[in-house]
């Protein structure tokens, strides 16, 4: 009969080691994945703008845009004829936000949405009044009618309110008119500004002494532009020459497309509205 060998306590503490070290490295591993979860609950991860964005869909329906948007400037121009066309702007951008509705709850992301912003510009000169009055009559005689109040008339009365007005000093003020015309399915912006202003100087795609690149690259995880074609006071100026005193900006924009909402996400984005606001992207064409 043979005899059992006694245990050897050198690969008992061997294993009581590797048990000990498994523990551990699950411990870890536990603690590892209960902080990323509190941080994706925190702050979840915005959704792939960059994919959606550069998507065949997508693609697809910007070009749509893009066509629709062009013939509707081109019907406006023609609307207009007198005045000369001097140039054209585009913003692009796919983007999502997040929101929090309550205290507490998790934020989440809206879908991810792309508009497309156009703008022609024309030059024209004579007495602004009777001009502004002509460019309304000839938007309502084409089927844009304005949104509230003409702009013939808002200038009259924001001129009223200027010469109640204290001067600033060492700045002349510059004539300036504006208005929002509707067809019942689009919303024209329109701003006149008096050389050297510059209509919609306060958004991306016009820059008050330089151009930037046709396209830009990702600015963040949750925007993505796909085009940027800005213009410049400097070139407007120049194609103006030098018997037009005022320039006319028309901006229209579309929100051409918005990705599906997956279970997990956000409820649609708000609903377009309308009105002057449009270049915010609160009151676009297709949504």
């Amino acid at each position: 009969m043979a005899l059992s060998s006694p245990p050897d306590p050198k690969r008992k503490g061997s294993g009581c080691a590797i048990s000990v070290a498994a523990v551990a490295l699950a411990a870890v591993l536990l603690m590892v994945w209960a902080y990323v979860s509190v941080q994706n609950w925190i702050n979840p991860p915005p959704p792939d703008v960059h994919k959606i964005a550069t998507s065949a869909d997508v693609a697809g329906a910007d070009q749509t845009a893009t066509v629709q948007l062009n013939n509707t400037l081109a019907e406006v121009h023609t609307t207009i004829p007198w005045i000369a066309a001097v140039g054209r702007s585009a913003d692009d951008v796919c983007s999502t936000s997040d929101n929090i509705a309550f205290i507490g709850e998790k934020p989440k992301w809206s879908p991810v949405s792309c508009i497309r912003t156009t703008a022609w510009f024309g030059a024209f000169d004579g007495d602004l009044p009777q001009q502004l009055a002509r460019i309304n009559q000839a938007l309502s005689k084409a089927g844009w009618m304005p949104q509230g109040t003409p702009m013939d008339q808002l200038f009259q009365i924001d001129q009223a309110h200027a010469a109640t007005a204290s001067p600033t000093p060492g700045r002349p003020r510059l004539a300036y008119a504006y208005g929002s015309y509707s067809n019942g399915g689009q919303v024209l912006n329109i701003e006149v500004t008096q050389l050297p202003g510059m209509p919609f100087s306060d958004i991306p795609q016009v820059r008050p002494t330089a151009t930037l690149p046709a396209e830009t690259p990702l600015n963040g995880p949750s925007t993505f532009d796909r085009e940027h074609q800005s213009v410049s006071i400097a070139s407007l100026t120049q194609k103006a020459g030098g018997g037009n005193r005022y320039i006319i900006g028309v901006e229209l924009n579309s929100r051409y497309y918005t990705a599906p909402v997956p279970s997990t996400s956000a409820p649609a984005a708000p609903s377009q509205g309308t009105g002057y606001a449009c270049r915010t992207g609160s009151a676009c064409v297709g949504g």
